[in-house]
């Protein structure tokens, strides 16, 4: 019972991380941007408001801004460009590495340079 335990929260605990580090943080960017600015600190205004009610007070001027704003769009276009030159080059890169660990199994020593995470899950048991 133990070591099924440990392997259901080995299993899911890459969610964890990826909610802790990558959608929280992603929550927090995106509050902040439909946000209304103000001088202060924050520099932003509450997005719910409780005064006479419950209000939302939000605004996408920030992204109107960004996207009719010609330095933003070009930055985008190139921020495009490069990801797409960096993914050519890594799956060029990457595909004879794959064919070469692919073909690599049935040599002798092979194991030395091989890893994979379910062989050693094994180990665990």
């Amino acid at each position: 019972m133990k070591n099924k335990l440990f392997e259901k929260y080995f299993v899911f605990s890459p969610y964890f991380w990826l909610v802790l580090f990558f959608f929280i943080p992603l929550a927090i960017i995106f509050k902040i941007s439909i946000s209304v600015s103000e001088w202060g600190m924050p520099p932003y205004q509450d997005i719910f408001l409780f005064e006479d009610g419950f209000k939302i007070n939000t605004t996408f001027e920030n992204y109107v801004y960004i996207f009719s704003d010609y330095y933003y769009i070009g930055s985008f276009v190139n921020s495009l460009i490069l990801a797409l030159i960096s993914t050519f080059f890594c799956l060029l890169i990457g595909f004879p590495l794959l064919l070469l660990i692919a073909y690599m199994k049935d040599q002798a020593g092979f194991h030395h340079f091989y890893y994979h995470p379910i062989n050693h899950l094994s180990v665990l048991r």
